[in-house]
């Protein structure tokens, strides 16, 4: 006889728009025996109604995708903003060394002021980048952090250049991210990877 508990999980993953084969997955990897799945899902048609079609793209699935190709352009945005402003920020630090004894004052603050800002950047592309792996595996730690980094990115550009003229690329991708997190917050949040622990 189906396991009606195995019955349950798997209505209501259906009701929520899993494909079949994305539900048999889940359940083998919480452990189910892939007998008990097959002996519920061959009770489905009576303990089931309105199941998707197994060839037919829900919106959970492409959340999720989306989700992950987002994840993916913060990693490469981050390692860009780690890198750039790392490098330029060490080549500062160099060329300031050198010309310390014959710089003013004025001279060596503006340098400092610089080096300073570069360094804050590159903090900022590590959060997003860690962000960013957090978020590709849903968790929420992952989400916070990528709100804190394109907040941290979007102070940290104005008050550099004193608007958004200078740095309007940096802006935009982090303004589509910040976009996606809050329209999709619910999902990504509540997503969960697998199905669960079986009961004895």
């Amino acid at each position: 006889m189906p396991n009606q508990d195995l019955i349950n999980y798997i209505k209501q993953a259906s009701a929520e728009g899993s494909p079949d084969q994305r539900i048999r997955e889940d359940l083998l990897k919480a452990g189910w025996a892939r007998a008990d799945i097959d002996e519920a899902f061959g009770a489905k048609p009576n303990a089931i109604s309105n199941a998707p079609n197994l060839n037919q793209t829900t919106p959970q699935e492409t959340y999720y995708y989306i989700t992950k190709i987002i994840s993916i352009i913060g990693v490469l945005f981050s390692c860009y903003l780690i890198y750039m402003f790392g490098s330029n920020t060490y080549v500062l630090v160099d060329f300031q060394k050198t010309l310390n004894t014959v710089m003013s004052v004025e001279e060596l603050n503006h340098y400092n002021s610089i080096i300073g800002w570069g360094a804050l950047v590159v903090i900022v592309g590590i959060i997003g980048l860690i962000g960013s792996i957090g978020l590709f595996l849903f968790k929420k730690w992952g989400f916070i952090l990528m709100c804190v980094f394109v907040l941290s990115l979007w102070a940290t550009s104005w008050m550099m250049v004193g608007g958004i003229s200078e740095s309007w690329l940096e802006l935009l991708v982090s303004s589509l991210i910040f976009i996606y997190l809050i329209w999709q917050k619910k999902f990504i949040l509540g997503y969960k990877k697998d199905a669960g622990v079986k009961s004895e």
